[in-house]
């Protein structure tokens, strides 16, 4: 449970000759791998990705991350990498970011505590020098308001990451310089589950899955979207414009009628260049007509300026969904969890979305994971198609064929005890029976159109029997012919 992040090129904007490019991660190594050789056991790295415009440049969350001393339990850092093209050619770790981190452009964020998971979400904007980055466990400013969640905004002085600085923090209590306090937030809310920036860099869109609706109680988790703008670059001027969500009403607000309990809603959400475009996923929504529990689906919002105002909802893509400009993705089936992630591309026409708890085509690879490539023919979401499924299995047409992870060898195991006591544990045994572990392809993905893609790879894996089991593998994607 390392982790991983998968980068892919295509021949054009329509996902054609996908290609694996490289992989980033603990012991690749040989072509365009890089060996991210800091990683240790269950940092979760390349649960979150993004690409600034050209493709050049990436960030990588390690949300399970313990501090560069390793003694900061899952307070989470963030990767910083560079490449010499837009094929990932030569990819170099330029910095970190995390607790205790420090030494040529690494950043030190101190404030960081136990279980805050920075990372699980990044965003660059299109040049690659600003960066927001969320910790969805963070307690607020005062460590009194658990869970609530807080997004880090940074600034570089150049495209290499030089200079990290920290500008401002967006959350419960925050206040003083450019902090933003988010005041409505409340236990449990999660914000920050995800994060989006706009090209310019200063428009945010900030996912908060555990939000209860308007007034906190009236859908259970039903999640909400906040929307900021700044006044430049440097994250000044921080304000929240609107809140989507259920119940939420007034000002430039959206009320996301549809939404019931536990849909976790803002669990992905990924704005155009101009931020006047937003996709958000729901990946717990049940379908419409709630007949295919936890699905999943993607709600798509148009702006009429890069203010937010006049937010009205375009289409809905998911398990059922027709009329207007509405996609029924059919094939989506109960747990699939489709809009986990969710990435548009600069202009707001093509969408890549991750059900990452998709079983591969006819159901062959428990919980392997996929990721779904959309086209529309306005910026509007009108005309709505699947043009491609990345994927285990998936072939046929610009289908891409995720093959089976293949084990490099087993690292331990452990069993719990029918009645009372702890684990205890050993080394794998040869012919012990355990589960492969489970993919997870498409947890965390960022789509970028000049040639190239990003998808995260995180896995987990146990028995239904009593024993639990942990392989460290690899999986291999090419193009079927």
């Amino acid at each position: 449970n390392s982790g991983a992040v998968y980068l892919f090129s295509f021949t054009d904007t329509t996902f054609s000759g996908g290609m694996l490019e490289a992989v980033i991660g603990k012991d690749y190594t040989g072509g365009k791998n890089v060996d991210v050789g800091a990683l240790g056991a269950d940092d979760g790295f390349g649960a979150s990705v993004s690409l600034n415009a050209a493709g050049d440049r990436l960030a990588a969350g390690a949300y399970q991350d313990d501090g560069s001393g390793g003694n900061v339990s899952n307070s989470g850092a963030v990767y910083l990498f560079s490449f010499t093209d837009t094929t990932f050619s030569n990819g170099s770790l330029e910095a970190v970011l995390g607790k205790g981190y420090t030494g040529g452009k690494n950043v030190d964020v101190a404030a960081l505590a136990r279980e805050d998971q920075f990372g699980v979400s990044v965003s660059l904007n299109a040049s690659g020098d600003r960066l927001a980055v969320a910790a969805d466990l963070d307690d607020g400013s005062g460590k009194n308001v658990s869970k609530s969640g807080a997004v880090y905004l940074f600034s570089f002085t150049d495209t290499t990451f030089s200079n990290g600085s920290l500008e401002a923090v967006l959350g419960k209590g925050y206040t003083d310089g450019k902090n933003v306090d988010v005041a409505a937030l409340a236990p449990d809310d999660q914000f920050g589950i995800s994060v989006s920036l706009n090209a310019a860099g200063n428009r945010l869109a900030v996912g908060a899955i555990g939000d209860n609706g308007s007034g906190g109680t009236s859908v259970s988790r039903a999640g909400a979207v906040y929307l900021f703008s700044f006044t430049d670059a440097a994250f000044s001027g921080g304000t929240l414009e609107a809140v989507l969500g259920k119940g939420y009403t007034g000002g430039k607000n959206v009320d996301v009628v549809a939404l019931g309990a536990t849909d976790f809603f803002g669990r992905s959400v990924s704005l155009n260049a101009k931020g006047d475009r937003l996709a958000a996923g729901a990946n717990l929504d049940d379908g419409s007509g709630n007949q295919v529990s936890n699905s999943g689906a993607v709600y798509l919002f148009s702006f009429t300026n890069a203010e937010f105002s006049g937010g009205s909802i375009e289409a809905v893509i998911g398990k059922g969904y027709t009329g207007g400009k509405n996609v029924d993705v059919a094939t989506l089936e109960v747990l699939d969890a489709f809009g986990s992630s969710v990435s548009l591309n600069a202009d707001g026409d093509l969408l890549a979305v991750g059900p990452f708890l998709d079983d591969g085509s006819g159901n062959g690879v428990r919980d392997s994971g996929a990721v779904y490539l959309f086209s529309f023919t306005d910026t509007k979401f009108s005309g709505g198609l699947l043009e491609a499924v990345i994927g285990k299995g998936y072939s046929n047409g610009k289908n891409v064929k995720c093959r089976r992870a293949r084990c490099k060898r087993w690292i331990r195991w452990f069993r719990l005890p029918e009645r009372g006591g702890g684990p205890f544990c050993g080394r794998g045994e040869p012919g012990r029976r355990v589960r492969q572990p489970r993919e997870r392809f498409g947890r965390g993905l960022s789509v970028q159109f000049y040639g190239c893609s990003v998808f995260g790879w995180h896995a987990r894996g146990g028995d239904r029997q009593g024993l639990y089991g942990r392989q460290e593998c690899r999986c291999r994607c090419t193009r079927e012919r």
